[in-house]
C-alpha cells in the first residue's frame, strides 16, 4: 500500500546494526540496552493509550469547561497533551496490543503523529512493519507527510505523478510538505528546550531554598539564550506572538496576532520576558523567587509529568 520510501531512508530488520563496529566486550550489553530501549517505548504507548482512556471517559460525561480544570488541576497535563493521549488511544482502541505484537517501538512524538495521520499513511506504516520493517521516527514522519501531501494535491485537483517521473506539484502542496516536515523536526525541539528550562529553574528554586539567595547573573546565563529560541521557535511554529510589553528577540514584518488566554499565552509571555537584557537589568533579587514561581507554573502547564522527566536527572549524572 503506498509507494515505499527510498532505500536511504529504510531500517530493515533483516540486517540491523552491525555490532562488529563496536568492541566486543560492548557488544551483548549494548544489544541488551536496544532491547530494553523498544520494550520501554513500547510499554509508554501503551500507558500513553490508557491515560487516553481514561481520559476520553471523563470528557464525554463532564460538565462543559470543568475537563480541562481537571486535566490541569488533577491529571497535571496541559490541554493539548491530554488531545494527544485521547487521540492515541482512540486509534488503537480496537487494537490495544497491536504495537507490542509488531514489537513497533515509537517515541510518544511520533506516536501522537502516527495517531492523527490519514488512514492510509496509518496503513502504510503497519504493512511497512508486516513486512519486515524495522522503521525509525524519521521514516513515520516521511510516510505521514507524503500521504498529507498527496491528499492536499488530490484535493487540489492536481494528478499524482509517479515517482519514477518528475513530480509537478502546486506550489500550496510543496509548503505543505515542507511545513509538515519541519513541524515535524521542530517540535521535538521545543520540547527539550521547553523541558531545559524547567530544570534550570527547578534547580534555582531547590538552590534558593537551600542557601537563600540566586545569582541573577548566573541564573540569566542557564536561562537567556533557550529562551531567546523558544521565542523565535514557538512563533515560526504557531504563528501567534507572545503578549507581553517586553521587548521582542527579533523584529518580524509578521503581523502575528497573540496567543488566546491559557497556557501557551503564559509560557510565550514569560519566555520572552527573560529573552531580552533590558528585562534582565529591571529584575532586582528580591523578585527572584515570584520569576522562579512564575516560570515553573508556565511550564508545568504545558509540559505533561512525562516531558517534565529526565532520565539523567533521575540518575543523578
Amino acid at each position: 500500500m503506498g509507494s515505499r520510501l527510498p532505500a536511504r531512508r529504510q531500517l530493515g530488520d533483516r540486517g540491523g546494526f552491525d555490532y562488529s563496529r563496536v568492541p566486543a566486550a560492548h557488544r551483548k550489553p549494548m544489544k541488551a540496552d536496544a532491547i530494553e530501549i523498544r520494550k520501554g517505548l513500547i510499554g509508554a504507548a501503551a500507558a500513553l493509550m490508557e491515560a487516553g482512556e481514561r481520559l476520553s471517559r471523563w470528557k464525554e460525561i463532564t460538565p462543559h469547561g470543568a475537563w480541562l480544570d481537571w486535566v490541569w488541576e488533577e491529571a497535571g497535563m496541559s490541554d493539548q497533551s491530554a488531545r494527544d493521549a485521547i487521540n492515541v488511544f482512540r486509534r488503537f482502541e480496537h487494537s490495544p496490543t497491536l504495537l507490542h505484537d509488531l514489537d513497533l517501538a515509537l517515541p510518544p512524538t511520533a506516536l501522537v503523529r502516527l495517531a492523527t495521520a490519514p488512514d492510509g499513511a496509518f496503513e502504510d506504516v503497519l504493512d511497512r512493519v508486516k513486512d519486515g520493517e524495522r522503521l525509525r521516527v524519521i521514516d513515520v514522519q516521511h510516510i505521514v507527510a507524503d500521504f498529507r501531501k498527496r491528499n492536499a494535491e488530490e484535493e487540489a485537483g492536481v494528478k499524482t505523478i509517479p515517482a519514477a517521473e518528475p513530480v509537478h506539484t502546486t506550489a500550496a502542496a510543496a509548503l505543505l510538505g515542507m511545513a509538515d516536515l519541519a513541524r515535524d523536526e521542530l517540535v521535538p525541539q521545543i520540547v527539550t528546550r521547553l523541558r531545559t528550562v524547567l530544570h534550570v529553574i527547578e534547580d534555582a528554586e531547590a538552590l534558593h531554598a537551600s542557601k537563600g539567595k540566586t545569582s541573577l547573573a548566573r541564573l540569566q546565563q542557564n536561562l537567556r539564550g533557550d529562551a531567546q529560541w523558544l521565542t523565535d521557535a514557538l512563533e515560526q511554529l504557531s504563528q501567534k506572538q507572545a503578549s507581553t510589553g517586553s521587548m521582542v528577540v527579533h523584529k518580524t514584518l509578521l503581523a502575528r496576532a497573540g496567543h488566546e488566554p491559557g497556557a501557551w499565552a503564559d509560557v510565550t509571555a514569560f519566555l520572552r520576558d527573560i529573552s531580552h537584557s533590558v528585562s534582565w537589568e529591571s529584575i532586582k533579587a528580591a523578585q527572584v523567587p515570584d520569576l522562579l514561581k512564575r516560570g515553573r507554573t508556565a511550564l508545568h502547564a504545558v509540559l505533561s509529568p512525562q516531558e517534565r522527566i529526565s532520565a539523567i536527572r533521575m540518575l543523578g549524572v
